[in-house]
């Protein structure tokens, strides 16, 4: 598969309810959407990247800049057999890995929407229904709740008796 064309826009979306960190509230997300053509087909990928470089050192103005003058003319050169190829074709820029995953996950969109399968199956998943979900997350637990102690659990507390000091009964 040759890409065609690649397109990197930068959207705005209100956030539903505010996000607030030490750094600040946030009231809407600034991101980048990447898409990927090829063969009249077209995959989406998102860059989660923020404006500003408070919390992660990729930001939405640095991704832009890294996709235009090095990603993208690297990834408009490689012939793709498989999406799984994309990783090392882009492995001669260093870092920027936010920048890089928008356009392998653009690149696996493609892939699904080429092959006309969910991109879940592309992936290796399997549809579940929420009834599943919800049955599998209780098994889990319950198998959590129900695991013996081994010596691993000793080890462990004793570690934490190390740490915090030997647990005294109540006088």
């Amino acid at each position: 598969m040759k890409i065609e064309r690649v397109e990197v826009r930068e959207l705005a979306l209100p956030l539903r309810y505010p996000f607030e960190t030490s750094f600040g509230r946030t009231t809407r997300k600034q991101f980048l959407l990447v898409a990927v053509t090829a063969g009249g087909v077209t995959g989406y990928g998102e860059c989660v990247a923020d404006r500003d470089p408070y919390y992660l050192p990729e930001t939405n103005g640095t991704v832009a800049h890294v996709l235009d003058e090095f990603l993208i003319p690297l990834l408009l050169q490689l012939e793709i057999a498989h999406p799984r190829e994309v990783w090392p074709g882009l492995a001669r820029v260093r870092g920027h890995e936010m920048a890089k995953a928008s356009l392998d996950m653009a690149v696996w969109e493609l892939w699904a929407r080429r092959e006309g399968v969910p991109l879940r199956r592309v992936l290796g998943g399997e549809k579940t229904s929420r009834r599943q979900q919800r049955l599998h997350a209780r098994r889990r637990r319950r198998a959590a709740r129900a695991r013996p102690a081994g010596p691993d659990d000793d080890r462990a507390a004793a570690g934490l008796e190390r740490h915090r000091g030997p647990r005294r009964a109540a006088a």
